[in-house]
């Protein structure tokens, strides 16, 4: 099987990394690219919003204990997430519903 070469693999679209993830294929290449999307856009995705996200949550625990800097990397997406999560639901909802 041919090696991917690092232009091909930075090509990759979102949906692409999304698939390929999805299939456990390749996750040593394509993982860190998602990562940096979602450093990005937590959001990002093509079929639906949040699908990227979504997609590398799916990868088993045993790849995160063997690849620690990108679990880190993760852990500081999701911290993020939850910050406007906390947000949103404590102080911005209760905003927008006294308006209605």
């Amino acid at each position: 099987m041919p090696q991917p070469t690092e232009n091909s693999i930075k090509n990759l679209s979102i949906d692409n990394l999304r698939l390929l993830i999805n299939q456990k294929i390749g996750l040593t290449y394509v993982v860190p690219i998602a990562i940096d999307f979602l450093e990005d856009n937590p959001w990002c995705g093509e079929l639906y919003r949040g699908d990227l996200l979504y997609a590398i949550l799916q990868i088993d625990k045993s790849y995160w204990c063997e690849n620690r800097d990108l679990y880190y990397r993760l852990s500081e997406i999701m911290c993020v997430l939850e910050n406007d999560i906390e947000l949103a639901v404590k102080q911005l909802l209760p905003k927008w519903n006294a308006l209605l």
